[in-house]
């Protein structure tokens, strides 16, 4: 019998669920989740096979307009020009949209700048938890009458509602041909750059304002002692003044960030973890071509 296999972008607005609905696609924690925006910051591929096809996400960076003012703008606009590089060599497009949010303003849930022309895309309505129905099918209707969308799907990809349909869908959709990666890979993500994700996932949910944004995290050794990882990673940060807020009290913050995520790792990998965890100053960090590239960025 043959096979089929095809990339799948997951696009849309910042804090839309495009990580969550990546999850929950995989059925495995392959991408960070946060409850603030932006959280993504470079393409992240999930992968699971639903019968004799390979379905490859890619979920994407939140699409916005960067502001030239601050420091981030070249990181912002390199994760931005991910996601749309991203629609634009993928088979399939899903567009995906937090109907709670659209309910009080459909164009802000747009992205700007996405050129769908000539592209296979679904809609994508996400936490239909959150609407009534009426609201929701009234939303459906205005988003549809501004794109010629092949299919709507109505999920709520935290409470994995939906997902059975989509599911069949971007199986049946995929182009004939041969698997891009073993049948037990389920991302694309090198060890030590998974590892960082994890911490800078913890970070963020720990962190509030715009500490988490002027954070990045590097894994510098990762050694397998047999039933332990030992692993070594630095949180670096753009300002001396944000060190005593990751530190906290006695060193209570960076300790509970370090729990969390030697937790989640170990649940991920089923392996015990010894998680060391340093602070440090790295000045443009989030404009440096060296780290960006790291991430498959383009600056």
């Amino acid at each position: 019998m043959s096979t089929q296999c095809g990339f799948v972008a997951i696009v849309g607005a910042p804090n839309a669920g495009k990580s969550t609905l990546t999850n929950a696609l995989v059925g495995q924690h392959v991408s960070i989740v946060s409850s603030k925006v932006q959280t993504t910051r470079f393409p992240v591929k999930g992968i699971f096979i639903e019968g004799q096809s390979q379905v490859i996400l890619v979920d994407t960076p939140g699409i916005f307009r960067p502001k030239e003012e601050g420091g981030s703008y070249v990181l912002n606009s390199a994760m931005v020009q991910s996601a749309l590089q991203s629609a634009a060599d993928a088979d399939m497009v899903l567009l995906i949209i937090d109907v709670a949010f659209a309910s009080k303003s459909i164009d802000k849930c747009l992205p700007p700048m996405l050129d769908l022309k000539g592209k296979r895309v679904s809609l994508i309505l996400n936490k239909v938890d959150r609407v009534d129905k009426p609201v929701l099918l009234d939303l459906a209707q205005d988003i549809n009458a501004r794109y010629a969308f092949e299919e709507t799907f109505m999920v709520s990809a935290t409470k994995k509602q939906g997902l059975d349909r989509l599911t069949k869908k971007l199986a049946e959709a995929m182009p004939q041909g041969p698997f891009l990666f073993p049948e037990d890979q389920i991302s694309d993500l090198p060890m030590k750059l998974y590892a960082a994700e994890r911490t800078r996932e913890a970070a963020f949910e720990r962190l509030n304002k715009e500490v988490p944004y002027g954070l990045m995290v590097e894994t510098e050794t990762i050694e397998d002692k047999g039933k332990t990882l030992i692993i070594k990673q630095v949180i670096y940060i753009r300002e001396e003044r944000h060190k005593p807020i990751i530190l906290g009290h006695k060193g209570r913050t960076i300790k509970e960030i370090g729990m969390t995520a030697r937790l989640a790792m170990e649940e991920d990998m089923e392996r015990s973890i010894h998680l060391s965890l340093f602070v440090k100053v790295k000045k443009g960090w989030d404009h440096s071509a060296q780290v960006l590239n790291s991430w498959g960025l383009n600056t």
